[in-house]
Protein backbone atom coordinates (compact mmCIF):
# COMPACT_ATOMS: atom_id res chain seq x y z
CA UNK A 1 0.00 0.00 0.00
CA UNK A 2 2.81 2.37 0.25
CA UNK A 3 4.24 1.63 -2.41
CA UNK A 4 1.07 2.52 -4.74
CA UNK A 5 -0.17 5.11 -2.08
CA UNK A 6 2.44 6.88 -1.05
CA UNK A 7 0.50 9.34 0.79
CA UNK A 8 -2.43 7.09 1.80
CA UNK A 9 -3.12 6.03 5.18
CA UNK A 10 -3.04 2.71 6.38
CA UNK A 11 -5.61 1.42 9.29
CA UNK A 12 -4.93 -1.92 10.19
CA UNK A 13 -7.38 -3.80 13.16
CA UNK A 14 -10.77 -4.16 14.08
CA UNK A 15 -12.56 -0.92 12.23
CA UNK A 16 -13.98 -0.14 15.45
CA UNK A 17 -11.33 0.62 17.00
CA UNK A 18 -10.09 3.09 14.41
CA UNK A 19 -13.08 5.20 14.53
CA UNK A 20 -10.61 8.24 16.27
CA UNK A 21 -8.35 7.85 13.27
CA UNK A 22 -11.53 8.15 10.75
CA UNK A 23 -12.49 11.05 12.35
CA UNK A 24 -9.34 12.46 12.74
CA UNK A 25 -9.10 12.01 9.32
CA UNK A 26 -12.35 13.54 8.30
CA UNK A 27 -11.78 16.63 10.00
CA UNK A 28 -8.34 17.07 8.27
CA UNK A 29 -9.53 16.82 4.67
CA UNK A 30 -13.14 17.39 4.58
CA UNK A 31 -13.42 21.29 4.42
CA UNK A 32 -11.38 20.51 1.02
CA UNK A 33 -13.45 18.05 -0.38
CA UNK A 34 -17.13 18.52 -0.23
CA UNK A 35 -19.27 15.29 0.15
CA UNK A 36 -18.45 12.54 2.33
CA UNK A 37 -19.11 8.83 0.63
CA UNK A 38 -18.07 5.82 2.40
CA UNK A 39 -17.33 2.32 1.01
CA UNK A 40 -17.83 -0.73 3.16
CA UNK A 41 -17.06 -4.13 2.21
CA UNK A 42 -17.70 -5.96 5.89
CA UNK A 43 -17.09 -9.83 6.26
CA UNK A 44 -20.24 -12.42 6.82
CA UNK A 45 -20.54 -10.78 10.27
CA UNK A 46 -21.70 -7.39 8.96
CA UNK A 47 -20.74 -4.49 10.02
CA UNK A 48 -19.77 -4.03 13.71
CA UNK A 49 -22.20 -2.00 15.79
CA UNK A 50 -19.90 0.69 16.39
CA UNK A 51 -19.67 1.12 13.18
CA UNK A 52 -22.77 1.44 12.02
CA UNK A 53 -23.65 3.84 14.89
CA UNK A 54 -20.60 5.65 13.28
CA UNK A 55 -22.28 6.01 10.29
CA UNK A 56 -25.64 7.12 10.94
CA UNK A 57 -24.26 9.37 14.06
CA UNK A 58 -21.28 10.72 13.11
CA UNK A 59 -20.08 10.51 9.86
CA UNK A 60 -21.91 12.64 8.01
CA UNK A 61 -21.86 10.45 5.06
CA UNK A 62 -24.01 11.75 1.87
CA UNK A 63 -23.72 8.06 0.01
CA UNK A 64 -22.90 4.76 0.97
CA UNK A 65 -21.52 1.87 -0.96
CA UNK A 66 -22.25 -1.35 0.57
CA UNK A 67 -20.62 -4.50 -1.27
CA UNK A 68 -21.84 -7.44 1.03
CA UNK A 69 -20.86 -11.64 0.47
CA UNK A 70 -24.27 -12.09 3.10
CA UNK A 71 -27.77 -11.27 2.05
CA UNK A 72 -28.77 -11.99 5.80
CA UNK A 73 -26.30 -9.15 7.56
CA UNK A 74 -27.05 -6.79 4.48
CA UNK A 75 -30.66 -7.10 5.14
CA UNK A 76 -29.94 -6.56 9.29
CA UNK A 77 -27.45 -3.55 8.13
CA UNK A 78 -29.93 -1.75 5.98
CA UNK A 79 -32.85 -2.06 7.89
CA UNK A 80 -31.15 0.09 10.77
CA UNK A 81 -29.44 2.34 8.40
CA UNK A 82 -32.47 2.92 6.58
CA UNK A 83 -34.84 3.43 10.17
CA UNK A 84 -32.47 6.09 10.77
CA UNK A 85 -31.40 8.68 7.97
CA UNK A 86 -30.60 6.77 4.92
CA UNK A 87 -32.73 4.52 1.91
CA UNK A 88 -31.42 2.42 -0.06
CA UNK A 89 -31.61 3.41 -3.83
CA UNK A 90 -30.37 0.01 -5.40
CA UNK A 91 -28.87 -3.07 -5.43
CA UNK A 92 -27.18 -4.85 -7.73
CA UNK A 93 -25.95 -8.60 -7.60
CA UNK A 94 -22.32 -9.82 -8.42
CA UNK A 95 -21.82 -13.52 -9.67
CA UNK A 96 -17.94 -13.65 -8.68
CA UNK A 97 -17.21 -16.99 -8.17
CA UNK A 98 -19.67 -18.95 -11.17
CA UNK A 99 -20.62 -22.38 -10.64
CA UNK A 100 -21.68 -21.73 -6.79
CA UNK A 101 -24.77 -19.95 -4.81
CA UNK A 102 -22.51 -17.41 -3.44
CA UNK A 103 -23.30 -14.16 -5.07
CA UNK A 104 -22.42 -10.74 -4.12
CA UNK A 105 -24.97 -8.00 -3.58
CA UNK A 106 -23.51 -4.37 -4.06
CA UNK A 107 -26.41 -1.67 -2.07
CA UNK A 108 -26.28 1.82 -3.02
CA UNK A 109 -27.52 3.85 -0.22
CA UNK A 110 -27.78 7.60 0.11
CA UNK A 111 -29.28 9.98 2.76
CA UNK A 112 -32.93 10.42 2.69
CA UNK A 113 -33.83 14.35 1.40
CA UNK A 114 -36.20 16.71 3.34
CA UNK A 115 -37.64 19.66 1.51
CA UNK A 116 -35.25 19.28 -1.15
CA UNK A 117 -31.98 19.17 0.71
CA UNK A 118 -30.14 16.60 2.66
CA UNK A 119 -29.75 16.34 6.30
Amino acid sequence: AKINVPDGTLLCGKCSERIPQINDWLISHQKSKGHILIYVNPPRTGLEAEIADWIIEDSGAERIAYLSCSAGTLRRDIELLTEHIYSVVKMIPFDFFPQTNHTEVLALIQRKKLTGNYL
